[in-house]
């Protein structure tokens, strides 16, 4: 069954005008940070008016509010969804804290190396940015108990999300081998 355009347009419109509150209430709040204002400014910017825009537009604003609130996410200037909640970008956190794993090298090569191909497909116009991300967040979360290459992995996705700045696959190449004893 098909959702109805309308039904459609009047849900992506909620969630935009969702997003849109929770920038507001960090712009608002008495203790927020000097440099969210401009963040937040410049990423509304690209943002086109909502009022009466059809589905695309909508879309496109959901989009570019995604990505402006996880990167404020990043610098800890936007709100985390409370235990159990879903979140704005459509995540939940877990009610007693994120699962306990061991960390599995494996894993954080497999997930480097999509996050290496999703990002070179960016750079071609593909819109594969927020996946990308995701895979560097699932290598963070694989590489715990290996604090350099788990910092490294971090640093390099901070850096790409909020600064543009391309991760250094070598450098996280040979921290992965380091970490697994080789040379």
């Amino acid at each position: 069954m098909q959702i109805p355009s309308a039904l459609r347009s009047q849900s992506l419109r909620g969630e935009v005008l969702g997003m849109v509150e929770v920038l507001e209430r960090a712009l608002t709040a008495p203790d927020r940070q000097p440099e969210l204002g401009c963040r937040v400014l410049d990423g509304l910017r690209g943002i086109p008016r909502l009022s009466g825009a059809p589905e695309d537009r909508l879309r496109a604003a959901k989009g570019r509010l995604r990505l402006i609130v996880s990167g404020l996410r990043g610098l800890g200037l936007a709100p985390v969804p409370a235990p159990g909640r879903r979140g704005l970008l459509g995540e939940t956190t877990a009610a007693v804290g994120p699962p306990n794993r061991p960390s599995c090298l494996n894993c954080v090569e497999k997930h480097l190396g999509s996050a290496y191909v999703l990002l070179s497909e960016v750079r071609h116009g593909y819109p594969h940015r927020m996946m990308a991300m995701g895979h560097l967040q699932e290598a963070e979360d694989e590489s715990q108990e290996y604090p350099a290459l788990h910092n490294a992995i971090r640093d390099a996705r901070k850096g790409y999300q909020v600064e543009g700045k391309a991760p250094d696959w070598f450098g996280l190449a040979d921290l992965l081998e380091k970490s697994r004893g080789g040379a």
